[in-house]
């Protein structure tokens, strides 16, 4: 009987826990983050914002923020951005660290870059000719994926 009563428990716990996975709901911009309130003001005050949606996984809170032109941005529950998407702009140069612009100035001069995201092991970057860009913690250049 003591082996099936935590069996049992986490039964009948088990439909409580998947209710909350996935719950989705949109939020304005006073529900984000301080941190991530003054990201949108400083970079991004001049595009509109369509929608901000609040996702809650099991054990994380994400926000993503689109806005009317279709970009994205993608924030943790701290506020911090992890990706950052403008399909047709330029990532503003605020949010990309100042050795991969030094790096993408010195060799792909004409070129912007249309999404960023910050990963664990470093960054990723999409520029508009297609190419993708990985550069590591010490923001050296790893790979180049075309």
């Amino acid at each position: 009987m003591r082996i099936k009563t935590p069996f049992l428990t986490v039964i009948l716990a088990l439909p409580v826990m998947v209710s909350c996975i996935g719950k989705d709901r949109v939020i304005d911009v006073a529900a984000l983050p301080a941190t991530a309130q003054r990201l949108l003001s400083s970079e991004f005050s001049a595009k509109q914002i369509s929608f901000i949606k609040a996702e809650r996984d099991f054990l994380t809170l994400d926000y993503d923020v689109v806005f009317s032109d279709g970009s994205a941005i993608e924030f943790n529950s701290k506020g911090q951005w992890e990706e950052v998407n403008c399909r047709l702009g330029d990532v503003p140069p605020g949010l990309v660290p100042e050795a991969i612009s030094q790096y993408l100035a010195a060799n792909y001069p004409s070129e912007h870059i249309q999404q960023i995201e910050r990963q664990r092991r470093g960054y990723e970057v999409k520029l508009t000719n297609g190419l993708e860009l990985e550069f590591d913690k010490q923001l050296r250049l790893r790979d180049v994926d075309d």
